[in-house]
């Protein structure tokens, strides 16, 4: 096939519409093996999964590619926005809990964070979030995903001042 990852989308999804599911897989894994470090390779192959099996079997292929590539750090959010987004929250916040350890000092330790901001959030544990938010925001002032939260936590305590000004620096970036 040629390499370039449009037309493995195309061809995939021409066997995809023939349910020649094998031929999927095949071309996806393919995909990956031309270019190990391209996220959208993992994900276009975790959403088929998802879509044309169940969520463990994604979950199980994303696992594995991890223990062979454990240094991909987009693999990993990956995986972890797969459980937040299936409503497996325990296994998204030891995800995100063990990219933030991982990634110490790294821009990445203060995006996970923020994404266990979210999820304790959602679960209502709101000074979780708090202490977790304030920590990211003070190393990344700007950052839109923290902001949010900020804002929703002041809107849950009745803080409505708070919630504005944090909104409007989220609408500025």
């Amino acid at each position: 096939y040629p390499a370039a990852l449009r037309y493995r989308r195309e061809l995939a999804g021409f066997y995809l519409q023939k349910g020649q599911l094998d031929k999927v897989e095949a071309v996806l894994r393919s995909a990956i093996e031309d270019d190990p470090d391209d996220i959208e390779r993992y994900s276009m192959l975790g959403s088929f999964f998802r879509n044309n099996y169940d969520v463990e079997k994604a979950i199980a292929e994303i696992q594995a590619y991890i223990e062979l590539r454990p240094g991909l750090m987009d693999l990993r959010f990956y995986l972890a926005d797969i459980f937040q987004k299936e409503g497996m929250l325990d296994e998204a916040e030891t995800a995100y809990t063990d990219l933030a350890e991982l990634n110490k000092l790294k821009p990445e330790e203060m995006v996970a964070k923020s994404h266990l901001a979210e999820l304790f959030l959602r679960r209502g544990e709101y000074d979780q979030a708090g202490q977790l938010v304030d920590e990211v925001l003070e190393n990344y002032p700007g950052n839109t995903r923290a902001l949010a939260i900020k804002g929703n936590l002041a809107m849950q305590s009745g803080d409505y001042n708070e919630a504005i000004v944090a909104f409007r620096s989220v609408l500025k970036d």
